[in-house]
């Protein structure tokens, strides 16, 4: 069943590192690695955080600044805290998945979001 899709107002592209990525020195000498394309199209509202929800995860040590609600991805496919999100060309890394009572009625992901594909 999930979230009517009318209420996912975007569409993300999972990217993950598959282990087949080329790991290449950037400019500053820093190692960096090419993302893959796992799943794409996948339906998503994504929210920011209030400043006052930021302060309180920030309190907890938790770097959170957008929170994402899904549904949970078909058979044969998964998501994990190593994989990234690419929103509107914007990238963000997925920091906690939250299966609400382990229902899988939909997803909560907090996430961060990444300036020039880094923090």
């Amino acid at each position: 069943m999930g979230i009517p899709v009318a209420l996912l107002n975007k569409t993300a592209t999972i990217q993950r590192d598959d282990g087949l990525s080329t790991t290449t020195q950037d400019d500053l000498g820093e190692l960096t690695h090419d993302w893959a394309d796992y799943y794409t199209d996948w339906p998503i509202n994504i929210q920011s955080l209030s400043a006052e929800e930021r302060a309180m995860m920030g309190s907890t040590g938790v770097e959170v600044s957008h929170r994402g609600f899904v549904n949970p991805l078909g058979t044969g496919y998964t998501l994990t805290e190593k994989d990234r999100l690419v929103i509107d060309s914007e990238i963000y890394e997925i920091i906690y998945i939250d299966n609400p009572a382990g229902l899988d009625h939909h997803w909560e992901l907090s996430l961060i979001r990444l300036i020039d594909g880094g923090r």
